[in-house]
């Protein structure tokens, strides 16, 4: 769909590979900086499992960093 609509709309030249190259760079570059914030916010923490002397690593929210840097990591995320 994407390509008829430029061929009709835009009279730019075809989509080449450079193009192609520098559009994943910058895929790659807002993905980074999306998932950055994320070794802030969440953390690992050793939990006890149903089993006698296993444990457990989970990842999730760390709750001993602020509560509105939480809420600005939603905000920037969605």
């Amino acid at each position: 769909a994407y390509d008829s609509y430029r061929k009709l709309c835009c009279s730019e030249g075809d989509f080449n590979v450079k193009k192609a190259k520098l559009y994943c760079i910058a895929a790659v570059i807002v993905a980074v900086l999306v998932s950055v914030p994320t070794l802030a916010v969440f953390g690992s923490k050793k939990v006890k499992t149903s089993h006698l002397d296993v444990y457990g690593v989970t990842c999730s929210i760390d709750l001993t960093i602020a509560q509105w840097l939480i809420i600005l990591y939603n905000a920037c995320v969605l």
